[in-house]
C-alpha cells in the first residue's frame, strides 16, 4: 500500500493508536520523503467487541462467542456483541474525527490509516447505511471519499489492487 500511495501528496497522514495502523502509517509516510509522520488520533480506534480486558465484564464463553457471533451475522450489527461500544456511539465518534480532519484540510488531501470497522462506520454514518459491516475491509486496501461544500462524495471503497495477488488479500 506505501508503494501504492507513493506518488500522491498528504498534506498530513492520521491513524490510530493501535500499533498495526501506526506501522502502516509510518510505512506510508516514509515511502515519500516529503510525507509527514502520522498523527494518532485516538477517536480513530477500532470498535472492541466484548469489551475485552474490561475488568467490569468477564471475557465471553466460546457459546456466548458462538451465539453473538450468529446474531452478528443475522443483524451486521456491533450490538449483537455484549459490552462492546453500541453501533451508533462508534459511528459518531468516527464520523466527528473524520469530519473535524477534513475541515482542517479544506482543499487538501489526507490519508486516515484505520481499521475495517472505522471505515464501515464512517460510510455507514456518512451514507446512512444500517448495517455496521457491508462489505469486508481487505488489510491494506483502500478506500477514498472526497468532502466539499460540507458534503462526502464516496469515490472508491475497498480498492485491492496494490495487491496484485490473490496471495496478500486478507481480512
Amino acid at each position: 500500500m506505501a508503494g501504492h500511495l507513493a506518488p500522491e501528496q498528504f498534506a498530513a497522514i492520521y491513524c490510530s493508536d493501535l500499533e498495526r495502523a501506526h506501522e502502516t502509517a509510518m510505512r506510508v509516510a516514509r515511502a515519500r520523503s516529503s510525507s509527514p509522520d502520522p498523527v494518532v488520533v485516538t477517536g480513530l480506534r477500532e470498535i472492541d467487541v466484548f469489551g475485552f480486558g474490561d475488568e467490569e465484564h468477564p471475557d465471553p464463553t466460546a457459546d456466548e462467542l458462538s451465539a453473538a457471533s450468529d446474531e452478528f451475522l443475522r443483524t451486521r450489527r456491533w450490538e449483537a456483541f455484549p459490552h462492546s461500544e453500541p453501533s451508533d456511539e462508534f459511528r459518531v465518534r468516527v464520523y466527528r474525527e473524520i469530519e473535524k480532519l477534513a475541515l482542517r484540510h479544506d482543499g487538501e488531501r489526507f490519508a486516515v490509516v484505520a481499521h475495517g470497522g472505522v471505515i464501515s462506520a464512517f460510510l455507514a454514518a456518512t451514507f446512512d447505511i444500517r448495517e455496521d459491516m457491508f462489505f469486508y475491509a481487505a488489510h491494506t486496501s483502500v478506500t477514498r471519499v472526497f468532502h466539499a461544500d460540507g458534503r462526502w462524495a464516496m469515490h472508491t471503497v475497498n480498492e485491492l489492487g496494490h495487491l496484485r495477488s490473490d496471495n496478500l488479500v486478507t481480512y
